[in-house]
């Protein structure tokens, strides 16, 4: 099928076996889809020759800490109608980009689009396509490799670079603030019931680190002010009851990470929120 639009996926990858995964589950060149490829810890490292042949393919090399980080840099060098976002690890199936593309063109008004992606540990989706707003289904949240949007409506909206793997000091969060924030910007955001590929290894995010649950408790205290309390009580008991983390554990980070949402003016820089 020919599009009128085009598509750039913004991988964000690091280090030597991350430029090999990528390598490794690249498709074959695909009218009307590039890549964008942002490259963390590539002091050192070889580039497969394949990749560097290929003209569908841009790879920009950053110095920058953080997956956040990674992912803006890979951001702000798409030119593409439509983004979407992706790991080096997303196995996408085929015909996965023509389904992306075919929404955002049978839909002018849709800004993003989250769709649904194959986890290990069967994450939660809606039954039905939807558009989103805040609070969300029960137990659904957004994870990156999902989201795609166009390139022209998001104005200056990155992530956060205080919140993702490898930060300094909350792991988690940053796809959940990159979509609150748009929705509350007035930006038309899409659940599509469509799957569009597989993650075939656990994610950062299900690693319980005291690192993980600050950013847990940070998007909890800052998405919702007014239930946060009973909202962190409520997850703690399901994190001792679900992944048998020990209950002081999971409320010392917690609540550690849900102090620091009541600074979020003076923390979180203006592109970085609603």
């Amino acid at each position: 099928m020919t599009h009128t639009l085009t598509l750039n996926l913004a991988i964000s990858t690091i280090g030597k076996e991350g430029i090999k995964r990528v390598f490794s589950l690249l498709p074959p060149p695909i009218p009307n889809v590039s890549y964008v490829i942002s490259w963390q810890n590539h002091e050192g490292c070889v580039l497969p020759e394949t990749i560097g042949e290929r003209a569908d393919v841009t790879i920009i090399k950053t110095d920058s800490k953080g997956l956040s980080a990674n992912r803006n840099n890979a951001l702000n060098h798409c030119n593409g109608d439509i983004v979407l976002l992706s790991d080096d690890d997303i196995d996408y199936n085929q015909g996965a980009f023509n389904d992306i593309l075919e929404a955002f063109e049978n839909d002018p008004e849709m800004d993003i689009a989250l769709f649904k992606i194959d986890y290990t540990n069967r994450k939660q989706y809606p039954d039905k396509d939807l558009v989103l707003s805040f609070p969300y289904p029960k137990f659904y949240f957004p994870t990156t490799p999902e989201i795609a949007f166009r390139k022209s409506r998001i104005g200056n909206l990155q992530f956060w670079e205080g919140l993702g793997l490898n930060s300094l000091e909350m792991h988690s969060g940053e796809e959940e603030l990159f979509i609150f924030s748009a929705i509350k910007r007035g930006l038309k955001v899409f659940f599509i019931n469509k799957e569009i590929g597989k993650h075939p290894h656990p994610t950062s995010g299900e690693k319980i680190t005291a690192e993980v649950l600050k950013g847990n408790g940070f998007i909890i205290g800052l998405t919702y002010p007014f239930t946060s309390v009973i909202r962190i009580i409520l997850k703690v008991i399901r994190l001792c009851r679900n992944k048998k983390v020990p209950f002081m554990f999971s409320i010392k980070n917690l609540s550690a990470g849900w102090s620091k949402s009541f600074m979020k003016k003076i923390n979180i820089p203006q592109n970085c929120r609603w």
